[in-house]
């Protein structure tokens, strides 16, 4: 027989009396939490609405209306927030860091250009770098050495151009100059500008030519530069081939065709004509210092002449590529000018 739950002392009137009075209060307590929670929800309304109220007057004052520009981020996450307070914390933390993550579109924006560095001959490989878009034509020149500077011969401003990618009439892609004084106008972030040489130097050894070079040497005498006599090595006086050097291929080359020459015991016989006793016995220390003051020179003339001549570019004496293109070509002469002792 199975005991009940109840005690058997207790009538079912009793019983139905407890039940009834138990309803009563589940009923009760449930009223109060929802009076409850419609008591905090009505004032969280009311937080919400004064606080959208005060966001709404300050982001409406055209006293504010340089910081909305910079500020919509911080607006809508404000606002996202307000629009979260009724939602569980879990639930407003989640979608408030969501938020952070993906700002919107309009501030993400970024404000780059492409330089490009076209593939204008066979083998070429064309070169691309991303960097902010620059706010004149003079900063973007600055920016195309600093990021493809490697890729070009002459890599200084005065031989650089750029030119913007663009379509012509036909629907065709061609490169355009750009004015200068109007950067702004013309280029805008996502173009492409092509980097371009004025003077396209050769890049390496590969087109090199190699041969000899007549080497004469230079004296600054007053409003004038006296050189020294050519002698050709099929010369009636017999064949001098110490005056017959290597075509140097760098400025750090020809340094050293420049002391092996000097070291000659022969080498007075060349320089008659100038002043060579200075640096005949200088030292290591001697030339250390003289390295940057000697400069070499080129001569425009077919016949051996040394009348008409030309400094080689700056940029020779520490870009191989410019030396390159720029010394004399086999068969020439070259020229170097050594500077006095009281020089150094």
């Amino acid at each position: 027989m199975t005991k009940s739950l109840f005690s058997p002392t207790l009538s079912p009137h009793v019983l139905d009396g407890i039940l009834m009075k138990t309803r009563r209060c589940m009923l009760v307590n449930a009223i109060g939490n929802r009076e409850d929670a419609q008591q905090q929800f009505s004032i969280k309304t009311r937080i919400s609405t004064a606080a959208m109220s005060i966001i709404l007057m300050v982001l409406m004052s055209s006293a504010w209306a340089d910081i909305i520009n910079g500020a919509s981020f911080v607006g809508v996450w404000a606002i996202r927030v307000l629009d979260c307070a009724h939602l569980p914390a879990a639930t407003r933390v989640f979608e408030m860091s969501m938020d952070r993550q993906n700002p919107p579109a309009s501030t993400a924006r970024k404000e780059i250009l492409t330089f490009v560095i076209p593939a204008t001959e066979e083998g070429e490989k064309e070169r691309n770098a991303l960097v902010p878009l620059p706010k004149t034509y003079n900063e973007a020149v600055t920016s195309a050495i600093r990021v493809l500077g490697d890729y070009v011969g002459d890599a200084s401003a005065e031989n650089i151009r750029l030119r913007c990618r663009v379509q012509n009439k036909e629907k065709k892609w061609i490169w355009a100059d750009i004015d200068p004084e109007n950067w702004q106008l013309l280029v805008s972030a996502g173009d492409d500008v092509g980097v371009f040489e004025k003077l396209k130097i050769p890049r390496g050894m590969d087109l090199f030519l190699h041969g000899q070079v007549y080497l004469v040497f230079g004296e600054r005498q007053p409003r004038q530069l006296v050189w020294s006599e050519v002698v050709p090595n099929n010369s009636r006086q017999g064949p001098h081939k110490e005056m017959l050097v290597r075509r140097p291929s760098s400025f750090t080359d020809a340094m050293q065709l420049l002391r092996a020459a000097i070291s000659l015991r022969s080498f007075g016989d060349y320089v008659r004509d100038i002043d060579h006793r200075h640096f005949k016995d200088w030292t290591d220390e001697d030339w250390a210092r003289a390295t940057p003051k000697i400069k070499f020179y080129t001569f425009i003339n077919p016949n051996l002449s040394t009348a008409v001549f030309r400094q080689l570019p700056e940029l020779a004496y520490t870009n191989d590529d410019v030396w390159r293109f720029a010394v004399s070509m086999p068969g020439e002469v070259l020229g170097v000018v050594v500077p006095k002792q009281e020089e150094l």
